[in-house]
């Protein structure tokens, strides 16, 4: 009983309570030597330890209760304090121990073979390697934990399920898929909400309206029960009292006149002997009426006996030695004892109550005996012979005899049992009623006919900022403040829409509801007139829900959509940029070879061009950037120079002054230059404009090794610590924590996206980003990403653009422009070479050579072909025609993986549009001294 208490005290987040209970239920389980009422008692004593965010005491407990539920082989209680102390060390942000104690409580699932358990825990597992950033390892839990809730029906595993997914996607930088799973667990919430909302709805109105009727009937029938047993019990009492001393008086009486009566006659026969005659007919007479009147006693004695005997209470009489005068019938049969007469001369010891009652009957007895003062009504428990435990309603009084000193007491009791079985039940039907609106995920609140509040549960306490004691007895239109989410009006009238079974506001698929305290909310609202017995209206009762983040999801779902657009549109654009580019590049790459150094004024304007070409593959690499959001096509490369550039340029107009502090030595680093060059300029951009009046940047960037010389989550090594310190406004507290979430920002015109893709391409380059500030002072970026031992191009050996010469080159490309630059290009680095449009037609020509014995040495292959077979599939083919085939990958734009990781799908190279003759002919001398993957 003690342990039930706690824990209704922990339902009502009364937890300090609940805790004391708890303790005093464990102290008298360690007595009782109940180890398994023990280990529940911790376990309880650790939940409310835990929701009072007690952390090290709720661990304590768990720790007690898991010791003594291994030794007893409860293998689901095991599990279940696995769970609890991992979402501890969980919420404590001591991630390796939570992950090492989920994964024992998913043993002990797989073990027992609990579905639910297996379902539950791996998602669980799956969540917490998402919120550590470990997004390959998260990835199979929640798809394992996805796939056994779908196959047991565990709807609300899955609704979990499709959350942690959603978060991976997230962490994943892809937002579609984050989306698209935000819309299933939105879809099952709805889903679960529909399905659910009518039956809690209906069975809310109908618990309600049912619970209170039934409970107001019940208790007026149960009031009227008790009434009238009472009045029953007064009168039957009232009568045996009347009736006993009706009966003494008459005894007396009687006793008094028949002895007056014998004296009269003695007195007669000694003083009128004459009249012996007539004195004997009056004697006779006199004889007569005495029996008349004993006759009369005795039935009177009778009519007693038969109404002690057939009352329902049970009465009895003792003297003041505790022994046994009379009793009636019920009594006797309580007593143990044949008959009422049976019970005379005997004492409590002799019958059948325990020792402990009839200590506690004689301490009553003597109490009423030394006082000389009646008892009436004490309450006191009975333990039946079957065990079951009874109530009784008991009254004592003291006898007199004669001279009115007090002679024994008269005890009268009756079972009151069902009495007090149905106020507990009453009071029961109460509690539930009061628990199953605090328990509820929605507001609830009700109001009589007037309008007048008369019930609110936590939730819609939350919901509308008053407390439900404030509220109680006020307008409901004062307590629930509903508006035009898009209008701002008041809906007017609330209380008179319900009642007349209207909508509470037509043609609105939310409302706006304005607290008393706290920010608004965007709701849904169900409400319902209450009916009472007679089919009239008693009141009414709305059911709140608070959308708010469901509705700002929506929103942001629809802002993402219109990003993807944009991201295709750019995507598509600088694909056919590139190509156009390639043609410009590549024809002044050619021209530059054909003038020679001899015009040198002429070799500066293609320079200039060439660099204007250079300008223009950056911008449309970072439209590749922002459309392609996948894996980085990554370089080795001299991360100074990047660093030194990307920063002049995003300040070129800027009252901003930098100050670099780059390590002479600093490493290279393999990474996407034009990913990285965006996280450059978005985090120059932000301290940018952070300086609206001007100040100074100083961007800095040392060599570093982990985890000695810095704090970053990521594994031992080296890394490029890279800081850019603004004299900004600084950013708060509150935002600090968000600032790196998508759509999240403080600027007017913001899209909230800068930093969001910053710390998604950061992340896919395996590093990490931090930031600190200080409001007023001033922020610092910090970016580590890791560095590369390869060295980067401009320290490789440089080769003549003639070495490739003497080679054999296929090209595929569907531009007829770039297959005249590739020809051009390859015949002045004295290749032969045969360009075809599409894929076809190159595995033609190459089956044909290879047949003839004169395969190609090299295949350039375009990876995009609109309408015809990219170059990943036509590398497939040449590989059944020549395993050892030397194929170079070349686009200008794709969302592939392929140019990520060429070598993994039998690449041997890598172009990138637009490209020039240095270029092409590095790739090709790489692509032939490099041996087969």
């Amino acid at each position: 009983s003690l342990n039930n208490i706690g824990v209704m005290y922990s339902y009502l987040d009364n937890h300090q309570k609940a805790l004391a209970v708890h303790r005093r239920s464990m102290r008298i389980r360690e007595a009782l030597g109940d180890t398994i009422g023990v280990a529940h008692s911790l376990l309880n004593i650790g939940l409310a330890y835990n929701e009072l965010d007690s952390l090290e005491q709720a661990l304590t407990y768990y720790k007690s209760a898991l010791a003594l539920w291994q030794r007893s082989g409860d293998h689901r209680r095991i599990a279940l304090v696995l769970n609890n102390l991992a979402a501890v060390y969980q919420e404590g942000k001591q991630y390796q121990k939570a992950l090492t104690y989920y994964q024992d409580a998913l043993k002990v699932y797989r073990t027992q073979g609990d579905r639910w358990g297996i379902a539950h825990t791996s998602i669980n597992i799956g969540a917490l390697l998402v919120e550590m950033k470990r997004f390959s390892k998260a990835l199979p839990y929640i798809t394992r934990g996805l796939q056994e809730a779908r196959t047991i029906h565990a709807r609300d595993i899955v609704l979990s399920g499709y959350e942690a997914m959603a978060d991976y996607y997230v962490g994943m930088a892809d937002y579609r898929r984050a989306w698209e799973y935000g819309k299933r667990a939105s879809a099952l919430k709805d889903s679960l909400f529909n399905e659910q909302s009518a039956a809690r709805f209906a069975e809310l109105q109908a618990r309600y309206e049912l619970l209170h009727k039934e409970q107001e009937i019940k208790l007026l029938q149960k009031e009227h029960a008790l009434r009238a047993m009472e009045l029953k019990r007064q009168e039957t009492v009232r009568n045996v009292l009347l009736i006993g001393l009706v009966l003494v008086l008459a005894i007396t009486l009687l006793t008094l006149h028949s002895y007056r009566l014998k004296q009269h006659s003695v007195k007669l026969e000694q003083a009128k002997n004459a009249e012996l005659q007539s004195t004997n007919m009056a004697l006779q007479q006199e004889i007569v009426q005495h029996r008349q009147t004993a006759e009369k006693l005795r039935e009177s004695q009778e009519m007693l006996h038969a109404v002690l005997d057939n009352i329902p209470q049970r009465i009895y009489w003792k003297d003041c030695r505790g022994v046994y005068l009379g009793c009636n019938r019920n009594f006797a049969r309580d007593a143990g004892v044949d008959s009422p007469e049976a019970i005379v001369g005997k004492t409590d010891e002799e019958l059948g109550w325990r020792e402990e009652e009839i200590r506690f009957f004689r301490k009553c007895e003597q109490e009423v005996i030394e006082t000389d003062t009646p008892a009436y009504h004490v309450v006191e428990p009975q333990r039946r012979s079957n065990g079951q435990q009874a109530w009784l309603d008991t009254s004592r009084v003291p006898l007199h005899d004669a001279h009115n000193r007090v002679v024994g007491v008269l005890g009268m009791y009756e079972d009151i049992t069902e009495r007090i079985l149905m106020q507990e039940q009453l009071a029961e039907e109460k509690e539930r009623l009061k628990v199953t609106l605090q328990s509820i995920a929605d507001g609830v609140i009700a109001a009589d006919a007037a309008g007048r509040v008369t019930l609110m549960n936590p939730v819609a306490e939350e919901l509308v900022g008053e407390k439900a004691a404030q509220a109680l007895g006020r307008s409901l239109e004062e307590i629930v403040c509903l508006k035009d989410a898009d209008t701002g009006q008041p809906v007017s009238g609330l209380r008179e829409k319900i009642l007349a079974g209207k909508p509470i506001a037509e043609n609105l698929p939310h409302l706006v509801l304005q607290p008393r305290q706290g920010r608004e909310r965007v709701v849904e609202v169900s409400a319902a007139p209450l009916q009472a017995v007679e089919g009239r209206a008693s009141g009414v009762v709305l059911v709140i829900r608070d959308v708010t983040e469901q509705k700002k999801l929506q929103e942001e779902l629809a802002q993402m959509q219109k990003l993807e657009s944009i991201g295709l549109l750019a995507g598509g654009i600088a694909h056919d940029f590139n190509n156009i580019l390639t043609g410009i590049m590549g024809n002044l790459s050619l021209a530059r070879m054909y003038t020679g150094k001899r015009n040198r004024k002429l070799q500066n304007r293609l320079e200039e061009a060439e660099e204007a070409c250079n300008r223009a593959k950056a911008l449309t690499q970072q439209l590749l950037t922002f459309a392609r959001g996948g894996e980085p096509v990554k370089e080795v490369t001299t991360v100074a120079d990047l660093l030194t550039g990307s920063t002049l340029f995003a300040l070129r107009g800027s009252n901003v002054r930098c100050e670099f502090d780059i390590a002479e030595d600093l490493w290279p680093a393999e990474l996407d230059p034009g990913q990285m060059n965006q996280v450059i300029q978005n985090l120059v951009i932000n301290a940018d404009q952070a300086m609206p009046e001007g100040g100074i940047l100083r961007v800095t960037a040392r060599n570093v090794h982990l985890p000695q010389e810095g704090t970053a989550p990521l594994p031992p090594g080296k890394y490029i610590r890279i800081s850019f310190q603004d004299q900004g406004v600084g950013i708060s507290p509150e935002h600090l924590k968000k600032i790196f979430d998508p759509y999240f920002t403080t600027k007017q015109k913001g899209s909230g996206l800068g930093l969001a893709i910053t710390h998604s391409i950061v992340t896919r380059h395996g590093g990490y980003i931090q930031v600190t500030s200080e409001p007023q002072k001033g922020s610092t970026f910090t970016v580590y990403i890791p560095a590369s031992e390869k060295p980067t191009r401009e320290n490789q050996e440089t080769k003549s653009a003639s070495a490739p010469g003497g080679h054999t080159v296929l090209v595929m490309d569907d531009d007829e422009t770039i297959r005249e630059i590739y020809r051009h290009m390859l015949n002045h680095l004295e290749c032969e070479v045969e360009v075809t449009a599409d894929g076809a037609e190159a595995i033609e020509r190459f089956r044909e050579a290879h047949a003839a014995g004169r395969p190609f040495d090299v295949v350039i292959l375009d990876l995009t072909v609109p309408g015809g077979m990219g170059g990943r599939e036509v590398l497939e083919k040449l590989r059944e025609i020549d395993p050892e085939v030397r194929a170079i990958v070349a686009s200008g734009y794709s969302n592939n993986p392929v140019l990520a990781n060429y070598s993994e799908y039998g690449f041997r190279g890598c172009i990138t549009k637009p490209f020039n003759l240095e270029v092409l002919s590095r790739t090709l001398e790489e692509v032939l001294q490099r041996e087969p993957a």
